[in-house]
């Protein structure tokens, strides 16, 4: 789907409830350093550092972390956009 934009910016969206995330490291899965940890009841919020880029992640309500610890994100392909860089208008599959 994205071979076309190889050499271009491509931004991911993906919204925070749709992000897993872990204590422990599994294959493929991305290493984020929690910033914010906000506890809201029905959810945790996370804001975490993902190589220089602040992300949401809802977590839940039973997932314990601290700042500074290293967690780990899951994401499923079938919840994430893809944006061009350029004009940040959605890349559609061809």
């Amino acid at each position: 789907m994205l071979s076309s934009f190889a050499n271009e910016a491509i931004i991911l969206g993906v919204r925070a409830e749709n992000i897993g995330v872990a204590t422990d490291r599994s294959s493929g899965d991305v290493p984020a350093t929690v910033l914010v940890v906000e506890p809201m009841g029905s959810s945790v919020l996370l804001t975490v550092d993902v190589d220089g880029q602040a992300v949401k992640v809802q977590a839940p309500p039973t997932f314990r972390t601290s700042p500074h610890e290293t967690i780990w994100l899951t994401f499923s392909p079938n919840t994430m956009r893809f944006y061009d860089g350029a004009t940040s208008m959605a890349l559609e599959a061809k």
